[in-house]
């Protein structure tokens, strides 16, 4: 496995953890607590990137429609199936290497 399968394995299991968090947090309280693909970005931008400026993720004046399909897609399933494919692509990549003499 090289370096983007092994990215996309640590994308499916960030995505896997996200949704057994979700499932197990609703189990408690019944409630669903959504976590879109903008919650995750907000989060990143506020903790990893420590940036202030969130009006964008508020009140867009532009990229709306970005805005709009990151508010609805969940991030549990972008992040699962993104590092699905990178492994699957890291994998049909080594598949055609030529082999080594």
């Amino acid at each position: 496995m090289g370096l983007s399968g092994f990215i996309g394995l640590l994308l499916a299991c960030a995505g896997a953890v996200i949704g057994g968090f979700q499932v197990l947090l609703y189990l408690q309280n019944g409630v669903w607590e959504p976590v879109s693909v903008l919650d995750a970005a907000l989060y990143l931008y506020l903790h990893v990137i420590e940036r202030r400026d969130t009006t964008w993720f508020s009140s867009p004046e532009d990229w709306v429609g970005l805005h709009d399909i990151m508010a609805g897609i969940p991030a549990s399933v972008f992040l699962f199936f993104s590092g699905v494919a990178l492994v699957g692509m890291d994998n049909e990549a080594i598949r055609s290497m030529p082999p080594e003499q």
